[in-house]
């Protein structure tokens, strides 16, 4: 199944030092994905409320000693990843979440006029899979990854303007049942 997600997404900082931040992020994309493909045992449609919530501590390094310019940030922290599907036990369709160790970084370069370049990887180690019904079972893994890049505009001091695509994706893989449970979102 897939469809068009619309959504908010708020990411904040707060600057401890000149280097020094922690991050708080949290997105709600909502959506009615219908069949792309295969066969479906009951409806072609399926409605969607996806969340993510991650807290980060990062370091900031200047390459050449000044904020305006290049900027590399590495953080860790903890993400939560919550994918709402409607449960269709029959279609395998569930209620899933993946939440652990956020490991990412950060990498910006100004362009001019106000406006820099950026890209953003981020992974989860060791992460935790759940599930709101039991459909598949217990995971025997799970991993979180995604990737981010675009243009920000700093407007004001405090504020900035961020135009960006990302993908998100997450895993569950089940060796006893030779399943794979894997959700992929671009925003």
């Amino acid at each position: 199944i897939s469809g068009t997600l619309m959504g908010i997404e708020v990411l904040s900082e707060l600057w401890i030092t000149r280097e020094v931040w922690m991050g708080f992020d949290i997105g709600q994309r909502f959506s009615k994905y219908e069949k792309d493909h295969g066969q479906l045992s009951t409806n072609d449609k399926n409605d969607v409320s996806n969340s993510d919530l991650k807290w980060k501590l990062g370091y900031k390094y200047l390459p050449l000693g000044f904020f305006y310019g290049p900027q590399i940030d590495g953080y860790v922290g903890y993400g939560r990843f919550s994918y709402g599907l409607g449960t269709v036990p029959a279609d395998k369709f569930v209620t899933a979440t993946f939440q652990g160790l956020l490991i990412g970084g950060r990498g910006s370069m100004p362009v001019g006029g106000g406006f820099r370049l950026f890209l953003e990887p981020q992974f989860m180690l060791w992460s935790a899979y759940d599930q709101k019904t039991l459909v598949y079972g217990p995971a025997d893994s799970a991993t979180h990854y995604g990737i981010r890049f675009g243009a920000n505009y700093t407007y004001t001091t405090n504020i900035s303007i961020d135009v960006s695509y990302g993908i998100s994706a997450s895993t569950a893989k089940f060796d006893s049942s030779n399943m794979e449970y894997t959700h992929r979102e671009g925003y």
